[in-house]
């Protein structure tokens, strides 16, 4: 069985590919093109079969993509094939179609290097089927701090001529703890043979690391200065809520420029800070100094926070006066899922029912059906507009998922999706169509497991999660005093940080599999667990 070391973000460099089609006998491409790959991917899955493995990385991926709209030529099945580093991460992907006849070939292949975990190079190389060679195309190299943040970006496109790599762009970030407060882009100046700043983005942040200012600027080459373009203001009470968002732009006036106000949000909150009004404020007159589009929304909440009514007004400067615009009422259930949500618009004196969604969910709270409905006024009754339906296995996870239109009295089948599983829940396939375009996905995994040798990471048979599957509350067993722990979903994204000793609400996490980094001191530990 392979190993590796590091587990964590195993997925999170799996890389999309391109993707084609084209509308024609699936079977024989089947047939003709994939047998051998399907068959050598099931001999390897059957000689390396282990139920405890720690997770699956994927191996090849074949992509039947077609379009009715799409010249041929540009709709033919592609094959992925992905390989890794000891520690997991993605090392090269190679791109490649199955051409039909009259059709070029193609391939192409994206190598990445990795230090400290962190990606510092990644190459693209494209086929040269004259010369059967890999010629470069473009690449893009990393530096990162001390805190694995990426403080250097720079893009280099390939010169065929002079067999080198031409500086293209690059990117400087500078961090204050772990929020980036500036990114400058820089072009390479051929005349200068040197860098040549173009661009800046810089973020301030208040004590409590809430947004206060963004600004974008360019560099204005007729004034030979830098030109503020862009910028974006918040403005925050004692409670670290929101209460103003201004966004700025700069508004050309022949060659006068001025600031534009593309619009402002004010918000009002209750004693549990919830939003309770909201005033939008869009399409700012400079020459009038005054906005053209007024709306405020009324807000009442349940004592979770959730949104029970909405009452919409638009402002008429005639009168003005607040008019009634629109009004909506949601219902909810005990996970705080909308069930029915009713939207009527003000008609004459009197509100009357303009659209209305119901949603059904299944015993875990997936939704299972989402149903939208319109107001017919002629027959005082609601019909039917579109609906999305959705089928799970015993797992929770979507088998299939279909959307339909009411349309002269029955449903029509706008699209379709369809998804299966292995024995492991890896997705093997997913397949199905929306109007003009249709695809077929078949997806191969090998087993990684962890090495236990390495004292820094571990996963240590000391520490144990109660309950383990959970879907609401865990426990870790074994833990000392001074320990942050860390949670990621199964794409390496953090999704909590905590130094809790006790129980550890979970329950605000999708289903699915999590890993937990424990440190303590100058050891780092791995667990896993599942959320059901």
């Amino acid at each position: 069985m392979k190993k590796i070391q590091y587990a964590l973000f195993l997925i999170s460099f799996m890389f999309s590919v391109f993707t084609f089609g084209q509308k024609r006998s699936i079977s024989d491409f089947y047939i003709n093109s994939i047998d051998s790959l399907i068959n050598k991917q099931l001999h390897f899955q059957k000689e390396n079969r282990n139920s405890e493995a720690f997770v699956f990385l994927k191996d090849s991926m074949i992509n039947y993509y077609y379009d009715d709209v799409e010249d041929p030529c540009e709709n033919q099945p592609i094959k992925s094939y992905y390989t890794y580093d000891e520690f997991g991460y993605v090392t090269s992907l190679i791109v490649k179609n199955t051409p039909w006849d009259g059709c070029d070939a193609t391939k192409s292949k994206r190598l990445y290097t990795y230090e400290d975990f962190n990606l510092i190079d990644r190459l693209y190389q494209h086929y040269d089927f004259d010369l059967n060679v890999w010629i470069n195309s473009s690449k893009t190299t990393y530096l990162y701090d001390e805190n694995n943040h990426a403080i250097e970006e720079i893009r280099l496109s390939w010169n065929i001529e002079t067999s080198s790599w031409d500086n293209y762009l690059k990117y400087n970030n500078i961090y204050d703890d772990n929020l980036r407060i500036e990114q400058k882009r820089f072009r390479w100046d051929l005349s200068i043979n040197d860098w040549f700043w173009d661009l800046s983005y810089t973020n301030s942040y208040d004590s409590n690391n809430n947004l206060l200012e963004y600004i974008y600027r360019l560099w204005n080459s007729g004034i030979n200065d830098w030109e503020t373009l862009r910028k974006t203001t918040n403005t925050y009470d004692t409670n670290t809520n929101l209460i103003e968002n201004i966004r700025y732009k700069k508004h050309s006036n022949e060659t006068q420029y001025e600031w534009n106000t593309i619009d402002k949000i004010n918000y009002t909150y209750d004693a549990s800070n919830f939003v309770i009004e909201e005033f939008t404020f869009k399409d700012w007159n400079n020459s009038a100094e005054d906005w053209g589009t007024k709306k405020k929304f009324d807000f009442e909440n349940d004592s979770d926070g959730n949104t029970l009514e909405t009452q919409e007004y638009l402002w008429n400067e005639s009168n003005s006066i607040w008019k009634n615009e629109s009004f909506t009422t949601n219902t909810y259930n005990s996970n705080n899922d909308i069930l029915i949500s009713i939207r009527q618009v003000w008609q004459i004196n009197s509100w009357v029912n303009s659209r209305k969604e119901t949603n059904t969910f299944n015993t875990v709270f997936k939704l299972t059906e989402k149903l939208k409905q319109l107001w017919d006024s002629s027959n005082t009754d609601w019909v039917n507009d579109f609906l999305t339906s959705k089928i799970y296995n015993e797992f929770n996870n979507t088998l299939e998922t279909k959307d339909e239109s009411w349309y002269n009295g029955a449903w029509y089948l706008e699209g379709i999706e369809n998804l299966e599983y292995d024995e492991h829940q890896n997705l093997i396939h997913n397949h199905g169509y929306w109007e003009f375009e249709g695809w077929n996905l078949y997806y191969y995994y090998s087993e990684y497991d962890i090495i236990l040798s390495v004292d820094e990471i571990l996963i240590h048979n000391n520490y144990s999660i109660v309950p383990n599957p959970s879907n609401d509350y865990i426990t870790i067993n074994g833990l000392e005093q001074n320990v942050n722990i860390i949670f990621y979903d199964i794409l390496g994204r953090r999704v909590l940080e905590t130094n809790s000793e006790n129980k550890i609400d979970i329950s605000g996490f999708k289903n699915g599999l999590y890993f937990i980094k424990i440190i303590i001191e100058d050891s780092i530990f791995f667990k896993k667990f599942l959320k059901n």
